[in-house]
């Protein structure tokens, strides 16, 4: 419970030093009965008049929350850069929501405005910033940045131990970006402030030459920003990734279990992804699919069921491969039993059934939301046979449907002669679920 709390305020700290302050966080300082911080906002607030008791933040951060609980009057947070730009802002509103009832629901905390870093650091290096994509690999797999990359774009990074500039610069080597410009803005607004410039191939060769001291190369409190530029073309920057790109369980490169281009993009026009949508990728293969969806739509969640050993550690390497970590989550097991746990979908596409696609087709059918979409695409004639009687039962006006099959040829030669060998083809059936029918199942 939050009842306790009289006032929350969260002071965004800024690059500077007090100055920086506006007078109503001073204000707010001043009569905190609590103030909770990190050492170094102490520090920065070591000459103001304080009364109330300074309490630093709870290690692991996931203590905080009871932390926070815990105090009672007035209570300060105090937050480095802006706090309503990746910083702890969005977590105090969270904290709000989860733990408000009839009493709290009045608290609404108070957020003191500053200046970010990252607006400081572009300041630092003559750069407007409203052409800068923000990233963030604090907390978080530095993999996951890949997902966000293209060529001949302007970057600020958030970062932390585990994303150093050395491993920043190698992730974009990595990504066919060598010819990148970064610069590591240091302990902006203090005494010790730095800026240093570096092309991607001579930080990582200097990290290379330094790895002994590569913890210390730089302050901990450091922001890297970064334009891309290189000959690119790893990375997809449009959807149709090759087969090639993905890694797979077959015995050549783009073979195995994996839905084919041609096929894929089909799928998702079909499905057509939109943000905050939470997809189900049954039988995922070596995710294809997965990997597309969640890579052209960052702000929804896919889920990727599969249970076959040979083909989950090619999903998960594609998973990091293409960056979609932090939206795409693999569920390891047999559909339908692994969905019981999983949210309710907007869109769902089923791939693969391991025997039981009646059974996967009704559980998906009966959680998909009203105004929802399930994808079908059927190789064999069974399957085929199966999916139709599926949708032959369900009431006529609880669904629309849309149903092709692609049939796709691809160059290949004989004798040194081009010719077409055809791939077997896929039956794709979309059924959108009318809101009359989206009651579902005890």
């Amino acid at each position: 419970m939050i009842g306790k709390i009289e006032e929350l305020h969260v002071v965004s700290m800024g690059v500077g030093d007090v100055a920086s302050l506006p007078e109503s966080a001073l204000h707010a300082i001043h009569s905190a009965d609590v103030i909770l911080g990190a050492e170094h906002h102490f520090t920065s607030i070591a000459e103001l008049e304080c009364k109330g008791t300074k309490e630093l933040y709870a290690t692991p951060f996931s203590l905080v929350k009871q932390q926070v609980l815990s105090f009672e009057g007035c209570i300060v947070v105090l937050a480095s850069g802006d706090s309503l730009f990746f910083g702890i802002g969005s977590w105090i509103n969270n904290l709000l929501v989860e733990d408000s009832d009839s009493e709290t629901t009045s608290l609404q905390p108070v957020f003191h405005p500053n200046i970010s870093s990252i607006q400081a650091a572009c300041h630092l290096i003559g750069k407007p910033w409203q052409q800068l994509t923000v990233l963030s690999a604090h907390g978080r797999p530095l993999a996951d940045i890949k997902g966000k990359l293209v060529n001949h774009c302007f970057y600020g990074l958030f970062t932390d131990k585990h994303s150093q500039p050395f491993a920043v610069a190698n992730t974009l080597i990595n990504a066919g970006f060598e010819q990148s410009t970064l610069w590591v803005c240091e302990s902006i607004g203090t005494d010790q402030q730095r800026v240093r410039q570096y092309k991607a191939r001579d930080l990582v060769e200097q990290g290379d030459s330094s790895a002994d001291s590569i913890e210390n190369e730089f302050h901990p409190l450091h922001v890297t920003l970064f334009e891309t530029a290189g000959a690119g073309n790893i990375l997809p920057e449009f959807p149709g990734i090759l087969d090639t790109a993905f890694s797979t369980d077959g015995d050549k490169k783009g073979s195995g279990l994996l839905t084919k281009r041609e096929v894929r993009i089909n799928i998702l026009s079909l499905l057509q992804p939109t943000a905050d949508d939470i997809g189900w990728d049954v039988g995922a293969g070596c995710g294809g699919v997965s990997v597309e969806w969640a890579r052209w739509n960052p702000k929804g969640k896919v889920y990727s069921i599969e249970y076959h050993p040979d083909r989950l550690p090619h999903l998960r390497e594609n998973q990091q491969r293409f960056g979609v970590g932090g939206n795409l989550q693999i569920i390891e097991g047999r559909a339908p039993d692994a969905l019981l746990e999983l949210p309710r979908p907007q869109k769902v596409f089923v791939g693969g059934s391991g025997g039981e696609l009646a059974g996967i087709l009704s559980f998906c059918w009966d959680k998909l939301t009203g105004n929802g979409k399930l994808v079908i695409a059927c190789v064999t004639e069974n399957n085929k046979h199966r999916a139709l009687e599926f949708v032959e039962q369900l009431p006529n006006d609880s669904y629309e449907m849309d149903i092709s099959q692609l049939s796709v040829s691809r160059g290949d030669s004989i004798a040194n002669q081009l010719i077409l060998r055809p791939q077997l083809p896929v039956l794709l059936i979309a059924i959108t679920k009318n809101l009359t029918a989206c009651e579902v199942k005890a």
